[in-house]
């Protein structure tokens, strides 16, 4: 859909008896019509089984972290948070305080310590805690969370972590070494971990694209300690989720990385304004509304007012206008029956469906874009495409048409056949430096050659030469 411009906007105004102009508009009762014709987008607050979770290293917390931690929960509306290396003892567990959040479970020591917290409003939904020797577990509704933290200089045993029902997140820093999350070596620890997520039939949700979530101040080198697993059903199918790599937070090695866990449904918001919808439209209609009017306008220019205001009245009656404040693309009403029954029942089968859906959907529109894609007749359109995928960013040139002295010579030099020697050249460099060091500020060799002092030059000269700087200036 295109959005109108604002002088196509102001010629499809009418002056009113007080003199105001009105705009054209569907009728309410038009409107109401296209709002029940058009599908209703969920929010994504809407859309069950979605969970945020947020885990930081957080290498000792203090009172200005958890400052720093509660402006990056708010932003980035947090529900569940895994802290590690907490450095509080049974005694000092207290001063863990995050406005908004209460801690669920956690482990004590002075100089690791984890620590698990979720948004008040979700603490009635926990069903049970669970601890292991390396970490601490929630069950938050049928979602269960495990928080890790194992110590560098501590050793996996078995079974190395927990193994609970799905759908379940095993999130945190696991100092384990293993080239599948990035690093050039593999130690023992890694491959102890690796094969309990290849038994157990857990997903590593890692992108190795994404930014290292640690980068150590002693020796400068990136790793990604910081994992995150997600357990998949009887059909195989992980749960779907997501990972964000953020920024440092101060006096800590480790990056905050985010989970979002559940469907994500891409939803564009954008301003309520109508917008002409190109593809709805009625060309035909379009086409005979026009030359059954056009007649019975003179062709004069004083009449070009009549004829714009004859070319939008039929934009109006053929091309529907709308205006969406949440745009899902590629959605459909086979993708909205699926989430109504993926909402209602939790199935993970049915969201993979709906992913599937709109995926096989994004598909057969870019293939349709790549077939229209056309060159021969109207390139705009595909030229626009290639700007937006980046494939189209030309560089602009700076053309000066300005006729210069320098430009004259250049021309008659390369299509001369004289071919001077290098100390003739030399030479001649010389004459002309003493010429320019003894002339005025204005003299004759710093004014601009004018044409007739061409002309003259060029009677004087070779017929080659006149023939090679004509076709120069019609070039030009």
């Amino acid at each position: 859909m295109l959005r109108t411009s604002c002088d196509t906007r102001s010629k499809c105004h009418h002056q009113t008896a007080a003199g105001r102009s009105n705009t054209f508009r569907p009728s309410q009762a038009k409107l109401r019509k296209r709002a029940r014709q058009m599908p209703q987008f969920p929010p994504r607050s809407q859309v069950r089984g979605r969970i945020r979770i947020c885990q930081v290293n957080i290498e000792g917390y203090t009172r200005t972290k958890g400052d720093v931690l509660t402006k990056l929960l708010t932003e980035e509306k947090i529900d569940v948070l895994t802290l590690q290396e907490t450095h509080l003892s049974e005694e000092n567990i207290s001063r863990l305080l995050i406005p908004g959040y209460e801690i669920v479970g956690y482990k004590a020591h002075n100089k690791h310590g984890i620590a698990t917290l979720i948004k008040k409003e979700l603490v009635d939904n926990i069903e049970e805690t669970m601890h292991h020797e390396f970490a601490v577990g929630i069950k938050l509704n049928d979602m269960t969370v495990y928080n890790v933290y194992k110590p560098p200089s501590e050793k996996w045993e078995q079974p190395v972590l927990p193994n609970p029902q799905h759908p379940a997140v095993i999130i945190g820093d696991f100092n384990s070494h293993h080239p599948r999350w990035g690093y050039q070596s593999c130690d023992k620890e890694g491959l102890m971990l690796a094969d309990w997520a290849d038994i157990n039939n857990y997903t590593l949700i890692y992108d190795a694209k994404d930014t290292p979530t640690f980068c150590s101040g002693a020796w400068g080198t990136t790793s990604t300690p910081d994992l995150c697993f997600v357990s998949s059903g009887e059909t195989g199918i992980a749960l779907p989720s997501k990972r964000t790599v953020l920024s440092r937070i101060p006096r800590s090695q480790h990056r905050p990385v985010i989970i979002d866990l559940g469907i994500q449904i891409p939803v564009i918001k954008g301003p309520p304004i109508a917008r002409w919808n190109l593809r709805k439209a009625n060309w035909v209609k379009f086409k005979d509304t026009i030359e059954n009017n056009v007649n019975r306008i003179p062709p004069i220019p004083e009449n070009y007012d009549r004829f714009t205001k004859l070319i939008i009245k039929a934009a109006h009656n053929s091309i529907p206008r709308e205006a969406r404040k949440e745009y899902i693309p590629c959605w459909t009403k086979e993708c909205e029956q699926l989430l109504d029954e993926y909402n209602k029942t939790e199935n993970p089968e049915l969201g993979e469906q709906l992913i599937r859906a709109m995926d096989e959907e994004r598909k057969q529109r870019w293939q349709k874009r790549m077939e229209q894609m056309d060159f021969t007749h109207s390139s705009q359109k595909s030229w626009s495409l290639l700007r937006k995928l980046g494939g189209a960013q030309f560089k602009g040139r700076n053309i000066n048409n300005k006729m210069t002295p320098n430009k004259i010579c250049s021309s008659i030099l390369q299509t001369s056949r004289i071919h001077a020697s290098a100390s003739k050249k030399k030479e001649l460099h010389q004459l002309m430096n003493e010429e320019l060091d003894a002339s005025e500020e204005e003299a004759g060799l710093a004014n601009w050659v004018t044409q007739e002092e061409i002309n003259i030059a060029l009677k004087k000269s070779h017929l080659v030469k006149q023939l090679a700087v004509t076709a120069f200036f019609q070039n030009s």
